[in-house]
């Protein structure tokens, strides 16, 4: 039981990294190597575990290898800092925000 009451709790509430496939890919096939879902649940996460940069976030990635699998990493190593920066970039916020409120 939570401490708080959750308002507008959806029934069918799905799990983080299956609402994430869900967001239009940005970036086009060539040199992709990063599925876009493994990518920004790595994003989230880290930045939930205090990581706040792009570099901050890669170098602690690399150092993640059971939760980098667990995200359904397909390449070695984890992505690089500017990965991490052109795949943000890239992202359209209403493309994100309507994922969400679907």
């Amino acid at each position: 039981m939570l401490p708080f009451e959750v308002k507008n709790a959806r029934e069918d509430s799905r799990h983080l990294l299956d609402r994430l496939a869900e967001i239009e890919e940005p970036r086009n096939e060539k040199g992709k190597r990063h599925p876009l879902h493994s990518l920004l649940g790595l994003v989230i996460i880290s930045f939930m575990s205090g990581h706040k940069g792009y570099t901050s976030t890669a170098t602690w990635a690399r150092f993640q290898p059971d939760l980098v699998q667990a995200l359904g990493w397909t390449h070695k190593p984890s992505p690089c800092p500017a990965t991490i920066h052109n795949v943000l970039k890239e992202l359209k916020a209403d493309v994100v925000e309507k994922t969400w409120t679907n």
